[in-house]
């Protein structure tokens, strides 16, 4: 199996942040949120 480097923009961090919180804050589904981060 290969093994891949991954590195996260600060653009990406950004956007990351900005779906969390329009999920947890407007969806008002903080969990569901929380889980975009846990996805592959």
């Amino acid at each position: 199996m290969k093994h891949y480097k991954i590195q996260i923009t600060d653009k990406a961090l950004s956007d990351m942040e900005e779906i969390y919180n329009y999920i947890a804050e407007q969806l008002l589904a903080p969990e569901v949120a929380m889980g975009q981060y846990s996805t592959k």
